[in-house]
């Protein structure tokens, strides 16, 4: 096998597993946004 391409492959999944990651917590961030948006506008509300 190409030992290029093995390093190649690596990189690849690298890349794939911080993009996972990244998206992950983009997601939760947003979501933990949005509770708390509502937590407040519930706040609000109420008051």
């Amino acid at each position: 096998m190409n030992p290029l391409y093995l390093l190649f492959d690596e990189v690849y999944l690298k890349l794939i597993v911080l993009m996972l990651v990244m998206s992950a917590s983009f997601i939760l961030g947003a979501y933990t946004l949005i509770v708390l948006m509502i937590k407040v506008w519930g706040h609000i509300i109420i008051i």
